[in-house]
């Protein structure tokens, strides 16, 4: 993978476009993230490669946000989207674009960006905990002055870290919940953008009583305070 550019930079001075926001089943929609793209009056559009949208090119983007998806692998070589996916995110990356990789979409951006799949570690399904690092606890986006972060997790596969990239998060049982390369490229193995009203959207597809309402409010106004930072220019 060649060296890649500061983020940054390269983004203040880009025209100003459509962000993508991929989508890769209907009911695990945009959730907060839409909210947070609403704030920083940041046009944008959903792409559902899994319907048929074609996937967009990186130079007619101003950002590109990846979204989860309960099945399927991020290294895929036969799904033609998921390829078409993971090369559109490097070309992001190698452009400076901000990007974000929201859980499956945190895996494609590892891949994408030279790290793996790990198929084989224990599944994560539920409200649940992410330790911060000290890297994390300092990050522009990420940081909290609590080590311990209350997030939603849904995710039988993980990652590793691609060369270059900052480890920001793990979880109890040591597997990778957040890393950024650059300034302005953040993989979150959790789901960022849980409120209220998607808890209610992807309550059947989770185990009974793993979404209680305190743990969404609180997961959703940490929630709320990345994405707001993420989306502010560096």
């Amino acid at each position: 993978m060649p060296d890649l550019p500061t983020g940054g930079a390269a983004q203040r001075h880009r025209p100003r476009r459509n962000w993508a926001v991929i989508q890769h089943v209907d009911y695990d929609g945009e959730g907060a993230i839409g909210h947070a793209l609403r704030r920083a009056e940041c046009p944008w559009v959903s792409v559902r490669p899994f319907r048929g949208d074609p996937v967009p090119r990186a130079a007619d983007l101003s950002g590109l946000i990846v979204l989860g998806a309960p099945d399927g692998s991020a290294d895929d070589r036969g799904c033609q989207h998921l390829v078409a996916e993971r090369r559109l995110i490097a070309d992001a990356v190698g452009l400076g674009l901000p990007v974000l990789g929201v859980c499956f979409g945190a895996q494609l951006l590892a891949v994408a960006l030279g790290g793996r799949v790990i198929s084989d570690g224990l599944p994560e399904v539920g409200m649940g905990a992410a330790s911060l690092t000290a890297a994390g606890r300092a990050d522009r986006v990420l940081g909290s002055a609590a080590p311990d972060l209350t997030v939603l997790h849904w995710h039988r596969h993980s990652y590793t870290l691609p060369r270059g990239a900052v480890r920001l998060a793990t979880s109890s049982s040591g597997i990778e919940q957040a890393f950024r390369v650059n300034d302005n490229v953040y993989g979150l193995q959790f789901h960022v953008e849980i409120n209220a009203e998607l808890a209610r959207a992807i309550a059947d597809q989770m185990p009974e009583g793993a979404l209680a309402s305190d743990a969404v409010a609180r997961a959703s106004a940490w929630g709320n305070a990345v994405l707001d930072r993420f989306l502010a220019e560096p």
